[in-house]
């Protein structure tokens, strides 16, 4: 296998991915012993992309929302019905959205967390979680 600048550039930015994510993602996860059912990521930011991966790998459910505008959000508002706890690394208005919409199913903010940006000022992304029983 030939390693490439490239590859090794896009190795090194998924690495500082997962070190931003630190603990706080598998904490998140699993919370006063309630295992989160769903992980809601953004696939257009890479530390979303390998916060889904960690979560994939624990058995959680993964939704991508990247496209969700195009089906005007109809995937999260019906998996917002379904029992469990939800949680997701996305950009601020994006959980603004998804909050809204779990909201409705019964389901309260229990945490939020701002991840810093490895080469500028701000974040780029929010990890977050939402318990409670979704309405039936």
């Amino acid at each position: 296998m030939r390693i490439t600048r490239r590859k090794m550039i896009a190795g090194a930015g998924l690495a500082g991915a997962a070190m931003a994510l630190g603990p706080s993602a598998g904490s998140l996860a699993t919370t006063a012993g309630r295992k989160a059912s769903l992980a809601i990521y953004d696939s257009r930011l890479p530390q979303s992309r390998v916060f889904a991966r960690e979560m994939a790998g624990q058995g959680l459910k993964i939704l991508d929302i990247a496209g969700e505008d195009a089906v005007l959000w109809r995937t999260i508002r019906r998996m917002a019905r379904t029992p469990g706890d939800v949680i997701g690394l996305t950009r601020w208005s994006d959980l603004v959205l998804v909050r809204g919409f779990l909201e409705e199913g019964g389901r309260r903010m229990s945490a939020e967390e701002a991840l810093p940006h490895r080469r500028r000022a701000g974040s780029t992304g929010f990890l977050w979680r939402m318990e409670g029983s979704a309405k039936t």
